[in-house]
């Protein structure tokens, strides 16, 4: 499958993401990252990536991924996910990573950011939060996000 790349333009000090392509797809993903302690997340069906480091950001259905990839990509210096290349990722984290696909980002962004979960509303993740393992969250980010389901435990 071939992605068109989506570039999303990070503002640290505001804590917005902002898509680059106006009217595209991801027009509702980012905004402004509203504090885990205003977002009850337990009642909503937006999809979100939360980073305890700037809050929740509301996704598109199906861009949560988009989002974390992104937030990675400025982890490591670059702006966009596009821009991340294999010589950055550790493989030694969680194996080979795919740096051309933001899914598998997204995972090496879980994966290495201590405080980082996504919500997806998608059908098959039946609605639940989903973090790296069980000590990514401290107690009370896993009081207020919810029910918790651990990627790790998948693989």
């Amino acid at each position: 499958m071939i992605m068109a790349p989506i570039r999303l333009k990070i503002n640290r000090e505001e804590r917005t993401i902002e898509p680059e392509w106006a009217g595209h797809a991801l027009h509702n993903a980012g905004g402004s990252a509203i504090p885990l302690t205003v977002k009850e997340v337990s009642k909503t069906d937006t999809a979100f990536v939360y980073d305890r480091r700037y809050g929740a950001f509301q996704a598109s259905f199906g861009h949560h991924c988009f989002v974390a990839a992104t937030l990675l990509a400025f982890d490591l210096g670059v702006k966009h996910w596009i821009d991340i290349n294999k010589d950055m990722i550790d493989e030694s984290v969680m194996g080979k990573v795919d740096v051309s696909c933001p899914m598998e980002l997204a995972d090496y962004f879980y994966a290495t950011t201590e405080g980082t979960a996504f919500y997806s509303n998608a059908p098959l993740k039946a609605s639940h939060t989903y973090t790296w393992n069980r000590d990514s969250l401290n107690s009370m980010e896993k009081r207020l996000l919810g029910p918790i389901r651990y990627i790790e435990d998948t693989q």
